[in-house]
């Protein structure tokens, strides 16, 4: 709409128009702020505001206490956060009516009930330290998930609904879970008559991703195979017992087709160099998990493989790697990728991709394609291993001859004691505090180049990734040892035994930490704590750590 006021013309459209309502307008005759609840933000307006109250600040003084016996103040008592926090809080009116009125402040309506997941004879056991041989000697309890099995084996009651049409989530609604027995009983009030009616409780099983395994399919199966009797159930469709839960479901038609992963390599594929689409075909399988990888990768191996297929084509115009196959090609490529997948936390032989074996030449040395180390070496261990192994000892080896004359005098003392722990058995903690500039990143270099060069695994890591860039090999701490976020003084890395850290760090010799003051000690305590669990104390004692960083760079924050 278009007006003109004076010698001036103003368009008005709708954004000029306060959202209200007429009905509010004219009931209440009063202004009324209308917004229309399109977000979770509106919680603020229910809670935060009405109970929040005015702003408050406590302020005390307390006097230093002194001891007698030395004569000296000893500083303020220790805080009492709790206590702090008792005195600090606070209720505004509106709440205090409310509590007096003995309102509820919060309520669920219906309850709801965590029903666990879990694979077949994976049910978690809980023990107190000492009583391992003894719960493990006795049979496993019933879970909520094999008590629902053996519900379903049992004679039907006779009751509405019958139990061969339920499934595992609406157990809950029918039926009480009892802790004692462990078992389900048909619920006998606030039973749900009809589909108006509230249920008394409801059951949820919690969500989980597909890189975790054949567990997130079972899941999947739990909520459409009704009246299951027992885990081989779940992997029944038309009288065929399929081998993972995951063929089941794809059997079922419950998972999505490749029609988005495939649209997505396509495209980038007329544009993306072939190492960019490895790593990008990586992501897809890992974080997507397309229904059928195999068929992804048999369809764009064209693409990915590209660059290595023209690199052989020129070196056997050359006269080398005259003796290479397809499969060689092949496993190179695959080699590849798996990398990349092993950095998400997954690999090709879980989406039956397998990499073909490598072959050994007449002389029995590994047969090497496009310049690769020989295939045995690098994947040995594992990809964690195989990073870390140096591609020429002997490069490494004259890189150190020519740096260690050129190292100052303490740099040198440095060198000595740490380059003798790493030639013996027994491994020690070197802490080096110096500002930036002094040559810690190369005297840390030179460590590692001498570590790797005698055959032997020198870890590199550092608290930010600016320092572990600067480093060979160096990746940040929390990526390397998988630290967790939230971390405290009983924290655990994220390895175990059977990981390929784990391999990694049972053949490492030297572990150097660069920016180690910008890291809170929980870190390494989780780290050391990991390393002693998983590796034991014997071989935990045998790798030296070089450890350093300028606390003068990084104030202390943290009392």
């Amino acid at each position: 709409m278009a007006f003109t006021h004076g010698n001036r013309a103003s368009q008005i459209d709708n954004s000029w128009i306060v959202p209200y309502s007429p009905l509010l307008l004219e009931k209440f005759d009063c202004h009324i702020n209308l917004e229309i609840v399109s977000s979770v933000a509106v919680v603020k307006y229910i809670y935060k505001y009405i109970y929040k109250g005015p702003d408050k600040a406590m302020v005390s003084v307390v006097a230093a206490t002194r001891d007698e016996d030395v004569g000296e103040e000893v500083g303020p008592q220790p805080r009492d956060e709790i206590q702090e926090y008792l005195d600090a809080g606070w209720i505004a009116e509106c709440e205090a009516l409310w509590r007096g009125l003995s309102n509820p402040v919060i309520f669920s309506d219906p309850a709801v009930m965590k029903m666990p997941v879990h694979l077949e004879n994976q049910q978690p056991m809980f023990f107190a330290p000492g009583e391992a041989e003894g719960v493990a000697a006795t049979a496993p309890k019933e879970t909520k998930l094999t008590a629902f099995f053996s519900l379903m084996q049992a004679p039907d009651d006779g009751k509405s609904p019958a139990t061969t049409d339920l499934l595992y989530a609406d157990i809950p609604r029918y039926f009480t879970w009892q802790t004692k027995t462990r078992k389900w009983r048909r619920r006998r009030r606030g039973v749900q008559k009809s589909s108006e009616d509230t249920p008394a409780m409801i059951g949820r099983v919690p969500g989980l991703h597909p890189s975790m395994g054949d567990v997130c399919y079972m899941r999947l199966l739990l909520y459409r195979v009704k009246g299951p009797g027992a885990f081989v159930d779940l992997r029944t469709y038309e009288s065929f017992v399929h081998p993972t839960y995951k063929d089941a479901c794809a059997a079922r038609h419950m998972l999505a087709t490749n029609a988005v992963s495939d649209a997505t390599l396509t495209e980038a594929a007329s544009w993306k160099m072939p190492a960019a689409l490895r790593e990008l075909f990586a992501s897809v399988v890992a974080l997507n998990s397309p229904a059928d990888v195999p068929y992804l990768l048999q369809k764009h191996y064209a693409a990915l493989s590209e660059d290595m297929t023209y690199g052989l084509a020129s070196r056997q115009a050359q006269g080398l790697d005259l003796d290479a196959t397809e499969d060689d090609l092949r496993r190179i490529v695959l080699l590849d990728i798996e990398k990349h997948m092993r950095a998400r936390s997954s690999c090709l032989q879980d989406h039956k991709i397998l990499i073909p074996a490598a072959r050994d030449e007449e002389d029995g040395e590994a047969l090497e394609v496009l310049g690769e180390a020989p295939p045995q070496a690098r994947s040995a261990g594992g990809q964690a291993l195989a990073e870390q192994l140096p591609g020429s000892r002997d490069e490494l080896l004259a890189a150190v001859a020519h740096r260690v004359p050129t190292l100052q005098l303490d740099q040198k003392v440095f060198w000595d004691a740490v380059s003798e722990c790493i030639d013996g058995s027994t491994g020690k903690l070197f802490f080096l505090d110096a500002s930036g500039g002094p040559g810690k990143t190369y005297s840390a270099e030179t460590l590692l180049n001498y570590t790797r060069g005698s055959g032997n695994i020198g870890v590199a890591v550092a608290s930010s990734a600016i320092a572990a860039t600067l480093m060979p090999l160096g990746r940040t701490a929390h990526s390397r040892f998988i630290i967790p976020i939230e971390i405290n003084q009983t924290s655990f890395c994220g390895f175990t035994r059977s990981t390929e850290v784990a391999k990694m760090l049972k053949e490492t010799k030297l572990i150097v930490w660069d920016e180690a003051s910008m890291a809170h000690r929980h870190c390494f305590d989780a780290v050391d704590r990991s390393i002693v669990d998983v590796l034991g104390p014997k071989v935990a004692s045998q790798i030296t750590w070089r450890v350093c960083g300028d606390f003068g760079q990084v104030p202390a924050v943290v009392p």
